[in-house]
């Protein structure tokens, strides 16, 4: 009888604890008490089927049926999820995984202990809790990027399955295989630990570079901004300076006529020198200067480029993205504009900008010509330049770090890409 409640209670906290980690490595699709639901049943078919083997006392049966179990049974909640297809393959792969080494691991430890029977239920569920807390409070988001990148480490977890998996096929009896081959054992689970710790790490220092570089590459285009600010305040300085010295001189010509009593000539100067005079201010699209600065940047390329350029802005001074971020999108979202622009005819280039700044969100949108049909993959343009794309993706990057909405599209001759970003 002590037995039988043995084998139970060892059958409940293995499958419990594994299907627990499974849901902490996975997405699941629906809402908590659906969820839940699904677990019971899950867990349920498990520890009947494992508690078929312990009654008939086929430990070996059950050690190499259990894993095709799992993969079975893991494959049909498939749809519970929102993993695609390989990615929920890396889920059960990386939870048969740390199953198999949480059971050897379980085994081994508690040969050394006291009621050993009793003393595995309990390290298996001491390590199975440990991995579950260690993915849930900080692997997690290393571990998303993994699947995110399966290819890449696929035949990698592959590998130590396959081992695990022959151990368990082609010995006579689990029990002395476990004894006999506990050191490839645990060989082979201290190069399984080292190899995930390598990937998560490769993962963690490719973040951080890649964070580095994305900020080194804001503060290099604010800087720009910042010069081409400076620039532009430079020759409004200049002009005003000449513009000055020169009025003098009109005011000398117009004062002359006047003594002269020629009203009709100094009526005539100054109606000629009034359609002389060019835009004397820096020219204000809206409130937000960093966008002011990118429109007259991006102005005056439109112009040597002979690009009709029209901007309708109403962008608050102050929102809730930070500078950079706000360089950046309408950075890119007007550098890849004006290069599509430059495909056309000089007849037919247009950019057109709309922006409007509510109490609860930000819209931009932006319109240009373009002459060649765009291709699209789920939804995002793909660039015909070698390398190209960058400036889409970190479109979408700042987009998604505000849980916005951006739809990119084309129209006949004409590409727009809309954006909604809350405002909190």
């Amino acid at each position: 009888m002590n037995m039988v409640i043995n084998d139970f209670l060892r059958a409940v906290v293995s499958n419990v604890m594994s299907i627990l980690l499974l849901f902490s490595l996975a997405q699941p699709k629906y809402n908590k008490r659906i969820t839940h639901i699904f677990m019971f049943i899950i867990i349920l078919a498990d520890v009947l089927f494992s508690m078929f083997f312990y009654l008939s006392g086929n430990i070996t049966a059950h050690a190499r049926y259990s894993i095709l179990w799992h993969v079975l049974t893991l494959l049909i909640i498939k749809p519970l999820f929102l993993d695609g297809l390989m990615q929920w393959l890396f889920n059960l792969i990386t939870t048969i995984n740390a199953f198999i080494t949480i059971v050897i691991l379980s085994y081994l430890i508690s040969y050394f202990l006291p009621y050993p029977m009793y003393s595995l239920i309990l390290i298996r569920f001491i390590l199975f809790g440990a991995v579950i807390l260690l993915f849930r409070r900080w692997l997690r988001p290393l571990y998303r990027q993994a699947v995110t990148h399966w290819k890449v480490f696929i035949l990698l977890v592959v590998g130590f399955l396959v081992n695990f998996m022959y151990y368990a096929m082609f010995g006579s009896d689990i029990r002395e295989s476990m004894t006999e081959l506990i050191i490839p054992l645990l060989f082979l689970i201290i190069l399984e630990i080292s190899a995930y710790i390598c990937i998560f790490y490769s993962l963690k220092t490719t973040a951080a570079e890649y964070a580095l570089k994305e900020e080194n590459i804001k503060i290099e285009a604010s800087a720009v901004l910042l010069q081409s600010e400076l620039s532009a305040y430079d020759e409004f300085i200049n002009f005003t300076r000449h513009y000055r010295h020169d009025l003098r001189h009109h005011n000398a010509v117009i004062r002359e006529m006047l003594s002269g009593g020629d009203v009709s000539a100094a009526l005539t100067y100054l109606n000629e020198f009034d359609d002389s005079i060019v835009e004397t201010a820096l020219k204000q699209y809206c409130n937000n200067p960093v966008a002011n600065a990118i429109f007259r940047l991006y102005e005056n390329r439109a112009q040597a480029a002979h690009s009709d350029f029209v901007v309708n802005a109403n962008i608050s001074e102050v929102l809730s993205l930070t500078a950079p971020e706000i360089g950046g999108l309408i950075s890119n979202l007007l550098e890849n504009a004006w290069i599509a622009c430059q495909g056309c005819v000089e007849t037919g280039r247009y950019i057109v900008i709309s922006a409007d700044t509510t109490e609860n969100q930000f819209f931009l949108e932006v319109k240009n010509s373009v002459r060649e049909e765009v291709r699209f993959t789920d939804g995002m343009p793909v660039s015909t330049k070698k390398g190209g794309g960058t400036g889409s993706k970190s479109i979408m990057h700042i987009v998604h770090e505000h849980s916005g909405m951006c739809r990119f599209k084309q129209e006949g001759n004409e590409f727009v890409v809309q954006i909604v970003l809350p405002l909190r």
